[in-house]
């Protein structure tokens, strides 16, 4: 019997073969490949605009303290382009499917009703590390599939032990999929997975040797910023 092969997802685009992640170069380029899936990040500005981009911060300032304008200069000065997510979405309506992951609570609402005028239910996840978040966008839109990340950076013990037994906050967020991080998907997870019926996407895998074990282990998708390695594996 063949075994099914994990669904490969494009990590912030095909950062490895753009400039920059999370811009419009890396999105055209993981479509070019015919990738089944791109990965990016939402923040809002201060002025409510929804942006892609990675971190918090940019040049020792925070996102949500910047309007879209004052980012664009900073981002230019910096050579970045920081795309509006309404862009991203035009660019790849009717071409590949979308890992949405919303960075912060407070702007679901706004998400939620941008992405689903551009991309049908089938057409897209969205994912986040905030248990209120998943909640909200199950509260917003139940048709909307969604996924609990876990392997926090700095996690505590407390927020540790929940990620090893995520079942709990999987139930209280109505969440569809678990979002781990590799070094988190043991034999463990992978039974509970199975026992609850949760598919489980892993994130992000850029060696080879990680990646045919959980090929092996027949995990939902894997993210990478290697697409080009694996899409065909």
């Amino acid at each position: 019997m063949r075994k099914r092969k994990p669904l490969i997802i494009a990590h912030r685009g095909a950062k490895s073969l753009a400039k920059h992640e999370n811009t419009l170069e890396s999105f055209q380029i993981a479509i070019d490949m015919k990738l089944n899936m791109v990965e990016f990040d939402i923040r809002q500005t201060k002025d409510k605009q929804l942006v892609i981009y990675h971190n918090p911060t940019i040049a020792h300032k925070k996102i949500s303290d910047l309007t879209y304008r004052q980012l664009t200069i900073i981002a230019q000065k910096k050579r970045l382009e920081i795309p509006l997510l309404e862009t991203v979405l035009q660019l790849c309506q009717g071409k590949i499917r979308l890992d949405v992951e919303i960075k912060e609570p407070g702007y679901e609402k706004e998400v939620v009703s941008l992405v689903t005028r551009y991309f049908g239910y089938d057409e897209f996840i969205m994912i986040s590390f905030y248990d209120s978040v998943i909640k909200k966008v199950k509260l917003l839109d139940p048709k909307i599939r969604t996924g609990l990340l876990i392997g926090l950076e700095n996690a505590t013990l407390r927020q540790r032990i929940q990620e090893i037994y995520p079942v709990q906050r999987l139930k209280n967020t109505n969440a569809d999929f678990v979002a781990a991080h590799y070094y988190l998907v043991t034999r463990f997870l992978l039974y509970l997975c199975k026992k609850h019926h949760y598919d489980l996407v892993v994130w992000t895998v850029n060696r080879d040797k990680v990646f045919h074990k959980l090929r092996k282990q027949r995990v939902t998708a894997i993210v990478t910023d290697y697409p080009q390695n694996y899409v065909n594996s």
